[in-house]
Protein backbone atom coordinates (compact mmCIF):
# COMPACT_ATOMS: atom_id res chain seq x y z
CA UNK A 1 0.00 0.00 0.00
CA UNK A 2 1.30 3.46 -0.89
CA UNK A 3 1.31 5.81 2.11
CA UNK A 4 1.68 9.52 1.26
CA UNK A 5 4.55 11.29 2.97
CA UNK A 6 3.62 13.47 5.95
CA UNK A 7 0.06 12.10 6.03
CA UNK A 8 -1.23 14.26 3.22
CA UNK A 9 -4.58 12.43 3.17
CA UNK A 10 -6.80 14.34 5.60
CA UNK A 11 -8.52 12.36 8.33
CA UNK A 12 -6.40 9.21 8.08
CA UNK A 13 -4.61 8.11 11.23
CA UNK A 14 -1.12 6.93 10.24
CA UNK A 15 -0.04 6.52 13.86
CA UNK A 16 -2.01 3.27 14.17
CA UNK A 17 -1.13 1.93 10.70
CA UNK A 18 2.18 0.08 10.37
CA UNK A 19 3.78 -1.94 7.67
CA UNK A 20 6.16 -1.41 4.82
CA UNK A 21 6.03 1.93 3.08
CA UNK A 22 7.12 2.05 -0.54
CA UNK A 23 7.75 5.28 -2.35
CA UNK A 24 7.67 5.49 -6.13
CA UNK A 25 10.39 8.11 -6.06
CA UNK A 26 12.75 7.98 -3.07
CA UNK A 27 13.36 11.37 -1.50
CA UNK A 28 16.75 12.94 -1.93
CA UNK A 29 18.46 14.35 1.12
CA UNK A 30 18.18 18.16 1.17
CA UNK A 31 21.54 19.90 0.93
CA UNK A 32 20.78 23.62 0.64
CA UNK A 33 19.46 25.96 3.33
CA UNK A 34 16.23 26.47 1.38
CA UNK A 35 15.62 22.72 0.96
CA UNK A 36 16.31 22.04 4.65
CA UNK A 37 13.95 24.91 5.58
CA UNK A 38 11.26 23.32 3.39
CA UNK A 39 11.69 19.97 5.16
CA UNK A 40 11.63 21.64 8.58
CA UNK A 41 8.44 23.50 7.56
CA UNK A 42 6.78 20.21 6.56
CA UNK A 43 7.84 18.57 9.85
CA UNK A 44 6.55 21.49 11.95
CA UNK A 45 3.26 21.80 10.03
CA UNK A 46 2.77 18.03 10.18
CA UNK A 47 3.28 18.06 13.94
CA UNK A 48 0.89 20.97 14.47
CA UNK A 49 -1.85 19.23 12.48
CA UNK A 50 -1.09 15.68 13.74
CA UNK A 51 0.09 14.49 10.33
CA UNK A 52 3.71 13.83 11.16
CA UNK A 53 5.70 10.89 9.87
CA UNK A 54 5.62 7.66 11.81
CA UNK A 55 8.17 7.31 14.60
CA UNK A 56 10.84 4.76 13.57
CA UNK A 57 11.74 4.17 17.23
CA UNK A 58 8.47 2.26 17.75
CA UNK A 59 9.37 -0.36 15.15
CA UNK A 60 12.99 -0.43 16.29
CA UNK A 61 11.89 -1.12 19.88
CA UNK A 62 9.52 -3.89 18.81
CA UNK A 63 12.37 -5.66 17.02
CA UNK A 64 14.82 -5.11 19.86
CA UNK A 65 15.79 -8.16 21.90
CA UNK A 66 17.18 -6.23 24.87
CA UNK A 67 15.98 -3.42 27.09
CA UNK A 68 19.33 -1.70 26.58
CA UNK A 69 18.77 -1.44 22.81
CA UNK A 70 15.44 0.39 23.13
CA UNK A 71 15.15 3.97 21.93
CA UNK A 72 13.15 6.61 23.84
CA UNK A 73 9.61 7.27 22.64
CA UNK A 74 7.51 10.39 22.79
CA UNK A 75 4.80 10.32 25.39
CA UNK A 76 1.42 12.05 25.39
CA UNK A 77 2.98 14.94 27.29
CA UNK A 78 5.22 15.66 24.27
CA UNK A 79 2.32 15.74 21.79
CA UNK A 80 2.68 19.41 20.82
CA UNK A 81 6.41 19.86 21.33
CA UNK A 82 8.51 20.79 18.35
CA UNK A 83 12.27 21.03 18.15
CA UNK A 84 14.46 21.65 15.15
CA UNK A 85 18.20 21.16 15.51
CA UNK A 86 20.51 21.96 12.62
CA UNK A 87 24.16 21.07 13.21
CA UNK A 88 26.69 22.44 10.75
CA UNK A 89 24.32 24.98 9.19
CA UNK A 90 27.30 26.72 7.60
CA UNK A 91 27.65 23.71 5.26
CA UNK A 92 24.23 24.51 3.74
CA UNK A 93 25.53 27.71 2.15
CA UNK A 94 27.71 27.85 -1.01
CA UNK A 95 30.10 30.47 0.41
CA UNK A 96 32.15 30.46 3.65
CA UNK A 97 30.09 31.67 6.60
CA UNK A 98 30.43 31.49 10.39
CA UNK A 99 28.33 28.90 12.24
CA UNK A 100 26.46 31.57 14.24
CA UNK A 101 25.61 33.63 11.18
CA UNK A 102 24.51 30.49 9.31
CA UNK A 103 22.13 29.58 12.17
CA UNK A 104 20.61 33.08 12.15
CA UNK A 105 20.16 33.12 8.37
CA UNK A 106 18.62 29.65 8.46
CA UNK A 107 16.26 30.69 11.28
CA UNK A 108 15.13 33.66 9.19
CA UNK A 109 14.56 31.42 6.15
CA UNK A 110 12.49 29.01 8.24
CA UNK A 111 10.51 31.85 9.84
CA UNK A 112 9.74 33.26 6.38
CA UNK A 113 8.57 29.82 5.23
CA UNK A 114 6.41 29.28 8.33
CA UNK A 115 4.82 32.72 8.13
CA UNK A 116 4.01 32.92 4.43
CA UNK A 117 3.75 29.40 2.96
CA UNK A 118 0.48 27.65 2.27
CA UNK A 119 -0.60 25.13 4.91
CA UNK A 120 -3.42 23.74 2.71
CA UNK A 121 -2.12 20.16 2.58
CA UNK A 122 -2.09 20.00 6.38
CA UNK A 123 -5.32 21.81 7.29
CA UNK A 124 -8.74 20.20 7.13
CA UNK A 125 -10.75 22.14 4.51
CA UNK A 126 -13.99 21.73 6.50
CA UNK A 127 -12.44 23.33 9.62
CA UNK A 128 -10.74 26.25 7.90
CA UNK A 129 -12.87 29.22 6.92
CA UNK A 130 -12.54 32.55 5.18
CA UNK A 131 -9.18 31.79 3.58
CA UNK A 132 -7.34 31.09 6.82
CA UNK A 133 -5.10 28.62 4.99
CA UNK A 134 -3.22 31.42 3.23
CA UNK A 135 -3.13 34.13 5.90
CA UNK A 136 0.18 35.46 7.13
CA UNK A 137 1.22 33.90 10.42
CA UNK A 138 3.27 35.78 12.97
CA UNK A 139 6.53 34.13 13.96
CA UNK A 140 8.75 35.05 16.92
CA UNK A 141 12.49 34.37 16.75
CA UNK A 142 14.57 34.49 19.90
CA UNK A 143 18.35 34.28 19.67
Amino acid sequence: QMVPAYGSVIGHDYVTEWGLVYEDKPKECPYTASEVANEAFRAIAGTLYNKQCLDPAIVSNSRSNSLYNQRPLRSGIDAGRIGVEIDGAQCLFPHPISPGRAQRIFALLLAQKLSSSSWDEFQDPQKSSHGTNTRIRHIVLIF
